[in-house]
């Protein structure tokens, strides 16, 4: 709903009321989910890491942010920084994640993939964006990246193999 472009409608003789017709502000109602499990943002192009880190809620299970839809995909907008946020304060609670398209640093990658293999969790993290994160396994799949280089697009089978990842990135 954010990346939405209010157009005028003329409909004749039918009234249609799709969406929330009397939603004023969305900020609302996403400040005051405190225990928001699931959040679908597919194609909002607009939303910040830093926003979403300052969400209340602590136990987020899925995020789907992945940019399928959108004119920016694959133009040459600049990388985004702020992915460590989500992966720091999710980190324990986290199972799907799609950030499919999204442009991050190799820095904040890095940094974001740091902050998954400290956590203490059990649960299976997975992106949508060809990545597979399990702690019980310490298993990462990174082979199907597209914005990796060469020689990194491989799976790492333990945490000795993750961090060599980590030094190589660096």
């Amino acid at each position: 709903m954010l990346n939405l472009i209010p157009m005028n409608k003329t409909m004749r003789g039918v009234e249609e009321s799709c969406g929330f017709p009397l939603l004023e502000n969305l900020l609302h109602i996403l400040f005051g989910s405190t225990k928001l499990r699931v959040l679908d943002l597919r194609g909002c192009s607009r939303i910040t890491p830093a926003g979403l880190a300052a969400l209340p809620c602590s136990d987020l299970e899925c995020l789907f942010w992945g940019q399928y839809f959108t004119s920016s995909v694959g133009s040459s907008s600049l990388p985004k920084t702020g992915l460590h946020l989500l992966t720091q304060k999710w980190g324990q609670t986290l199972q799907q994640l799609d950030i499919a398209n999204q442009l991050f640093t190799e820095e904040d990658l890095e940094c974001a993939i740091s902050f998954l293999s400290q956590a203490q969790t059990h649960c299976a993290l997975s992106t949508s964006a060809g990545t597979t994160w399990t702690n019980d396994t310490k298993l990462l799949n990174l082979s199907s990246c597209r914005y990796l280089p060469r020689g990194l697009k491989r799976t790492y089978r333990d945490q000795e193999d993750i961090q060599q990842l980590l030094v190589k990135i660096k």
